[in-house]
């Protein structure tokens, strides 16, 4: 006996998780110490709250833990069955026989013509191309059945052709295995329909994981989005407008003791009104410092 079934023996038959604050309480720490097994899978072990949904699974579908765990998927953030899971979910619920599978189609080539919408990336948003190609494939089928274990009736699910997997767009998607395994395929389709159409109960009403897989979630266009220019940023000046004037003398001075001589004369600070502040006299004596004057002559 391994170390989950030992733990399902204390799971209570009625947790009632999610209808008072003592059930959930209960509940959690169950998955608290579940999600501390090595058995579990890795989508499980560390977190409770994801064994808490699958405890809720248990107590609606009557399965083991190990078995919900193990086929429980999420697919675009929605949760889905193996298709396994279902069709031993079904034969084993004491209501259908083993379900079993009827061929139909003529099994000769056919071109099917696919018309849908794919979605693609411009200009850095997403948007929704028609598109329209022809598919070459088998004209091939079928159907899940079993006999209800109560009237003895014959009970059929909905066909699933190929031709519906190009028409509603699962062939035809990126990686599609429809193109590799069609026969495979063809039969997780038929137990998801089945299912749907006579045990809902039994499955939730979710749908195998191949299925949420192959329904794309619905997806916007994105709005476009209209770039305007920046404004440029003006340019800091490399020097003052004060000094500009000033510069130019400098420049043309043939040394540094010319251009000395020069401020002295003119921009040495005063005390007089209109003279020039002291900071300024001192930029003008540290551009004449740093100046290399042997290019001037």
């Amino acid at each position: 006996m391994n170390e989950i079934s030992k733990i399902e023996e204390n799971i209570p038959t009625k947790l009632g998780i999610f209808t008072s604050v003592s059930g959930f309480s209960e509940a959690w720490k169950v998955a608290d110490a579940i999600s501390k097994s090595d058995f579990v899978p890795a989508q499980y072990h560390g977190k409770p709250a994801n064994v808490l949904i699958a405890l809720d699974m248990v107590q609606r579908t009557g399965a083991s833990l190990l078995s919900i765990m193990q086929n429980l998927c999420v697919v675009h953030g929605n949760p889905s069955w193996k298709a396994q899971y279902i069709s031993g979910a079904i034969s084993s619920s004491g209501r259908f026989s083993p379900i079993r599978f009827e061929k139909i189609g003529t099994g000769e080539k056919i071109t099917v013509e696919y018309k849908g919408n794919k979605w693609t990336t411009e200009n850095g948003r997403k948007v929704k191309k028609e598109i329209s190609e022809s598919v070459e494939i088998e004209d091939n089928g079928l159907y899940a059945w079993a006999y209800d274990l109560r009237t003895q009736e014959k009970v059929e699910g909905p066909p699933v052709t190929m031709e519906m997997a190009v028409k509603e767009g699962w062939y035809t998607k990126d990686g599609s295995k429809w193109k590799t395994m069609p026969d495979l395929m063809l039969s997780y389709r038929a137990i998801s329909f089945f299912g749907k159409v006579h045990a809902s109960d039994i499955t939730l009403g979710l749908p195998t994981a191949d299925e949420a897989i192959d329904i794309e979630p619905i997806e916007k266009e994105e709005p476009l989005k209209i770039k305007f220019p920046s404004k440029k940023k003006k340019e800091k000046p490399e020097h003052p407008k004060w000094f500009l004037e000033h510069k130019q003398i400098i420049d043309i001075c043939q040394d540094k003791s010319a251009a000395m001589e020069y401020i002295d004369d003119n921009v040495r600070p005063a005390k007089d009104k209109g003279a020039l502040k002291t900071t300024h006299w001192e930029y003008i004596i540290r551009y004449i410092e740093e100046k290399n004057f042997e290019g001037n002559w």
